[in-house]
């Protein structure tokens, strides 16, 4: 269950990152923890392939 819900937070977070956008703005849409964390590991898997640059600290980091 938690690879589903990472690979649906993956898709959701590549639809989603067009331009600049806070790391905070993905986080609203999560229902409840697991998918709060399946969004956290996907935002990394993506940065990890650099699909995405992550940069900022705290309240101000974004994703592009």
């Amino acid at each position: 269950m938690v690879k589903e819900l990472e690979k649906q937070a993956n898709r959701q977070a590549k639809r989603d990152l067009k331009g600049k956008k806070k790391i905070s703005s993905l986080y609203k849409q999560s229902k409840d923890r697991s998918e709060l964390v399946a969004t956290f590991l996907a935002i990394l898997e993506l940065a990890k392939a650099n699909r995405v640059k992550i940069s900022g600290d705290n309240e101000n980091t974004e994703i592009e």
